[in-house]
C-alpha cells in the first residue's frame, strides 16, 4: 500500500484543511500549535491511507468474486485458491495496518473489509466443496 504524508490537517475550530506549517488557520484565524498540527497531520495521513487501501480492496472484490469460480472452471483448481488467498492477505494486512485509526469512517471501512474477508473465505469454501464433489463423482 502506498503511504502519503499530506502535510495538512483539519483545523480544530472550523474543520477546514490547513497546512501543517501554518501558525494560524487561514479560515478562522485560530492559533495553531505546531506539535498538535504534526499529530493531526499524521492522523489525517493515516486516515487517507486507510481510505485508499480499503478502496483498492473493494474495487478488487467484485472482479475476484467472478474470477474465483471462473478460473477454477476454465483453468485449474489452484487458481481460485491463489486468488482468494491474495484477497484474504490484502484484507488481513489492511485490518492490521490500520487497527489504530479510530474515526467513524475508518470503523465503517473496517466492517466492510471484514465482510469482504468473510465472503471471500466463504466463496473459497464453496468452490473447494464443489471441486471435491466433482472429484468424488469422477472417481465413481
Amino acid at each position: 500500500m502506498a503511504t502519503t504524508m499530506a502535510g495538512v490537517f483539519r483545523c480544530p475550530s472550523c474543520k477546514e484543511f490547513i497546512s501543517v506549517d501554518a501558525s494560524t488557520c487561514r479560515f478562522c484565524s485560530v492559533a495553531v500549535n505546531a506539535q498538535e498540527a504534526q499529530e493531526l497531520s499524521r492522523r489525517q495521513s493515516d486516515l487517507d491511507n486507510a481510505i485508499a487501501g480499503a478502496r483498492n480492496i473493494k474495487y478488487m472484490f467484485i472482479p475476484f468474486l467472478i474470477l474465483i469460480p471462473a478460473t477454477g472452471i476454465i483453468m485449474s483448481p489452484a487458481w481460485p485458491v491463489v486468488l482468494a488467498i491474495i484477497l484474504e492477505i490484502m484484507c488481513v494486512r489492511w485490518l492490521t495496518s490500520f487497527r489504530s485509526v479510530h474515526t467513524p469512517e475508518a470503523d465503517r471501512l473496517r466492517r466492510q473489509v471484514l465482510i469482504i474477508a468473510v465472503l471471500t473465505a466463504a466463496e473459497l469454501a464453496l468452490v473447494m466443496f464443489g471441486f471435491v464433489q466433482l472429484f468424488l463423482l469422477s472417481r465413481k
